[in-house]
């Protein structure tokens, strides 16, 4: 009979050793083993819903071989849909590795959740990143990287020795370990995240402050309201309403606690664009029917609400400058452009309370909205924003 490890075993069904979701619910994490290599995945789930999102598809990293590996990578299983071992010449244990544990093994997600690091945690033992999926996985033909890997492949690429990776993983993983609940003396905190004691209940007030400063300027004439959109989905978030006679201003309140994922892609200073608020601003005209003008604000802190989450469920970001779907709000207008608040409102004097957060700027976008023939002339370049507004 042939021992597990033997070359002449025939393939196994992979075993999964451990599945995760992503907090944001966009990507699922899988390591998984068929009794000959290791490897680890992002996939992205069949959406349940009608909500169209770009295809991210399936990521994979080979993390180790757990026997001697091929004199080449063996096309054919790829051909097949098959994982294929990484030649032994690429390893740097060339004879294999043995099996890791499942309960040695966790997920480190990046903070945009569009990237993941696999860890491994012995007993008395350092951790260990065995693999990396990073944002830009899947690029030029790069997937990931491996500590077992010697040598760049089509599979992986060695981990490289990079301060700013290590430091960003460690950054993403503290960051996410304080969304977790302490466990009690009867109940444990497993992977359940609470906003109750989070970095969004550091970051609301110091927001809200910073709108109160802003909008809130004369508070007899001016009514706050105040949501909550985030109970079954992440990043939580809440909205907030200033309404007096004149006008109407709309803003999210905790999008800015998570970095918008692909900035990077884009930027070479993506700290500058990653963390945003969005507002809106309704004039009211005295001629308007008041049923007609609430209608118009409730639309209006709906479609806000809709955006509070669509950079992470699309995998892309918002900056100055693009544009969003916001249909309805405004007679005409089926887009809004989104206009930093230093060009929207240059001669406001702002708050200090919030402008930065985690060392980044949290920049806050007005969407103003725009007609067809409107966002046709930004995309030619015969408009620019100071045209529209």
């Amino acid at each position: 009979m042939n021992s597990p490890n033997s070359q002449d075993n025939r393939l196994d069904d992979p075993v999964v050793l451990l599945f995760q979701s992503s907090p944001y619910g966009t990507l699922d994490a899988i390591v998984q083993h068929d009794n000959k290599t290791v490897y680890f995945y992002l996939n992205q789930p069949v959406a349940t819903d009608s909500t169209q999102r770009p295809a991210f598809g399936t990521r994979a990293c080979w993390v180790r071989n757990l026997d001697i590996g091929p004199l080449v990578v063996n096309e054919a299983q790829m051909r097949q849909g098959i994982s294929p071992m990484l030649p032994r010449n690429l390893c740097i244990h060339r004879e294999g590795q043995p099996l890791p544990q499942s309960d040695n093994l966790r997920i480190v997600w990046f903070e945009e959740g569009n990237g993941a690091a696999l860890i491994e945690s012995l007993p008395n033992q350092e951790s260990v990143t065995l693999a990396v999926i990073p944002p830009w996985s899947g690029l030029e033909g790069f997937h990931g990287y491996a500590q077992e890997c010697a040598v760049e492949s089509p599979l992986c690429w060695p981990m490289p020795d990079n301060p700013k990776l290590r430091q960003r993983i460690e950054n993403s993983d503290r960051f996410w370990q304080a969304w977790k609940p302490q466990p009690t003396s009867d109940q444990n905190s497993g992977d359940s995240i609470d906003s109750s004691n989070s970095p969004f209940a550091e970051l609301q007030p110091l927001l809200l402050s910073h709108f109160d400063h802003d909008f809130l300027t004369e508070p007899e004439t001016t009514q706050r309201e105040y949501f909550s959109i985030g109970e079954n989905r992440f990043p939580p978030c809440g909205i907030v309403r200033y309404s007096n006679p004149a006008e109407t201003i709309i803003a999210t309140v905790g999008m800015s606690v998570c970095p918008q994922p692909a900035v990077e892609l884009f930027s070479d200073t993506p700290g500058l664009y990653r963390r945003i608020e969005l507002a809106i601003k309704l004039t009211h005209h005295q001629d308007t029917n008041p049923e007609v003008q609430n209608k118009t604000i409730e639309l209006a802190t709906q479609r806000l609400s809709g955006l509070a989450n669509y950079p992470w469920n699309q995998f892309t970001w918002l900056g100055p400058g693009h544009t969003c779907a916001f249909p309805n709000v405004v007679p005409e207008c089926n887009s809004a452009l989104l206009v930093h608040q230093t060009q929207y409102l240059p001669n406001q004097p702002a708050s200090e309370t919030a402008n930065t957060y985690r060392n980044d700027p949290v920049n806050i976008l007005w969407l103003v909205p725009i007609t067809e023939s409107q966002q046709q002339g930004l995309q030619t370049g015969e408009l620019t924003a100071t045209d529209i507004f």
